[in-house]
């Protein structure tokens, strides 16, 4: 495998298949939406993720080559579509959306509740202060730690029902996100039948993860 950090592990008995360089502090991109996502679920009921949020200028993202799903403060999507972008197309425009809408707009105190999510389950070399990943000195992880998250978050019925999904509709009918990785590996023939879900990311500095 050609990556620098690697934790490999089974998703029922958490048997270790490959880790190496596991401890490793590293700038995780745009996977820090996991973590995002499922702290907006364990904070907003059901009936809030059809609620529609107005989109504040916190979507506004001034990041060259940022990846954004074209939200402008003023637009009104549900809490659901957000998350749904979020994890299928990766818009940092949406994660910071659903980190302002779930915390009354201060996206820094949603940033704190990600990072005592994070210690509680264990993950203890892991600091965020963004929700979307996008880099920052103070954003970061281990694979351990990611891993750790991740094992988690599938336990949520909730979450796993959005990292499955291969496209979606917005509530405004105006945009449609399919998962890129997943759609890059069936234009290429590869066999995709037995992936569940997943999240990719990619910066400058931290390059490509998974």
């Amino acid at each position: 495998i050609d990556a620098k950090e690697v934790f490999l592990t089974g998703t029922t008995d958490s048997t270790v298949l490959t880790a190496y360089n596991i401890y490793t502090q590293m700038p995780p991109a745009s996977i820090t939406k996991i973590l995002t996502a499922l702290v907006a679920l364990q904070s907003v009921s059901d009936k809030d993720l059809d609620q529609e949020v107005t989109l504040t200028d916190d979507v506004n993202i001034d990041v060259a080559d940022a990846q954004v799903c074209g939200f402008k403060p003023g637009d009104k999507m549900t809490l659901r579509t957000l998350l749904y972008c979020m994890l299928i197309y990766s818009g940092n425009d949406a994660a910071n959306a659903v980190a302002s809408a779930v915390s009354g707009g201060d996206i820094p105190a949603f940033c704190d509740k990600m990072n005592e999510t994070a210690a509680k389950l264990g993950a203890t070399q892991t600091h965020f202060v963004t929700p979307n990943g996008l880099d920052d000195p103070d954003h970061y992880t281990t694979a351990y730690d990611m891993a750790k998250i991740t094992q988690y978050a599938l336990k949520n019925k909730k979450f796993v029902e959005v990292f499955d999904r291969y496209q979606y509709t917005s509530s405004d009918g105006q945009h449609q996100w399919v998962k890129k990785v997943i759609y890059k590996s069936k234009r290429d023939h590869i066999d995709t039948s037995m992936i569940e879900g997943c999240k990719s990311g990619y910066t400058s500095k931290a390059q490509s993860t998974l």
